[in-house]
């Protein structure tokens, strides 16, 4: 919920140049829907944004956009600034769209969550310890028996795959997602095929990427060192322009961690020309 982040956002205005420059929002989702389906939804929610409030397009601030991402909300963000071409779709079908024997509703399900570009208006991202490759809580017992619990109210397997599609027309990849019950949690475990493609997805030019790890065990090599949840190695990216390791900080404290929302302010005014 929006509403978890309150008081990260308040430490936000409590700056001076945060208030005066910046418009903050927050963007709601149900943890338990796959990666792809709330990607595409915050894709829509941010359109939908831009064209109520600036339909003319004349607003250049809007081009100046910052998402700020936690945890799974990174990786939601990542998928707002990277164009798949037809990468995803290689992925996990074996022919295009085009050529598939489904329905046209079906097809443009599938459209919409395996085709899609960057998002013109976002010129920065901040990641805060967001598993890029995964976690293996996703996949251990706890993991399992959160996916067990989640129950969807309709079957996202179609809303990803469509419900008439061959089992011919999926690779193996593809073969082994839409047999998996298809939930958040499923989502971020290391097997997932989608989380590697999206790392190899181009960046849009110009976006700058900045990442905060959390260290909950400060004497463990960082290179070996987790937040309880996500490892280093998977927070990690080789492209970010900076990267703060937060010591002694766990998975969700990092978010109102002081030295957390410091680095966030510090970004904000330099996008910002402050």
């Amino acid at each position: 919920s929006g509403g978890s982040f309150f008081s990260f956002a308040n430490s936000l205005r409590a700056d001076p140049v945060i208030r005066e420059r910046y418009q903050l929002m927050l963007f709601s989702y149900p943890t338990g829907i796959p990666l792809a389906y709330t990607a595409a939804e915050l894709r829509g929610a941010l359109a939908a944004f831009y064209k109520v409030y600036d339909p003319g397009g004349r607003s250049p601030a809007l081009d100046r956009t910052v998402l700020v991402g936690h945890s799974m909300g990174g990786i939601l963000s990542n998928l707002q600034i990277r164009d798949t071409g037809d990468r995803i779709e290689k992925l996990l079908l074996k022919r295009p769209l085009e050529d598939l024997k489904v329905d046209e509703v079906s097809r443009q399900r599938m459209a919409r969550l395996l085709r899609f570009e960057a998002n013109p208006h976002i010129q920065r991202v901040v990641f805060i310890a967001v598993p890029h490759r995964g976690s293996t809580v996703a996949a251990n017992s706890v993991g399992k028996l959160g996916s067990w619990l989640i129950r969807q109210q309709h079957d996202l397997g179609h809303e990803i795959f469509g419900s008439v599609l061959q089992p011919g027309d999926l690779t193996e990849k593809g073969r082994i997602l839409a047999l998996r019950n298809a939930n958040g949690i499923n989502s971020l475990n290391p097997e997932n095929p989608n989380l590697p493609a999206i790392l190899n997805l181009p960046v849009r030019d110009g976006v700058v990427m900045h990442s905060i790890i959390a260290q909950k065990n400060a004497d463990l090599p960082l290179e070996e060192s987790s937040d309880g949840v996500v490892a280093y190695e998977s927070a990690h990216l080789k492209e970010a322009a900076t990267e703060k390791v937060v010591p002694g900080a766990d998975h969700q404290g990092v978010v109102e961690d002081p030295r957390c929302v410091r680095e966030v302010i510090r970004i904000l005014r330099n996008h910002a020309g402050s």
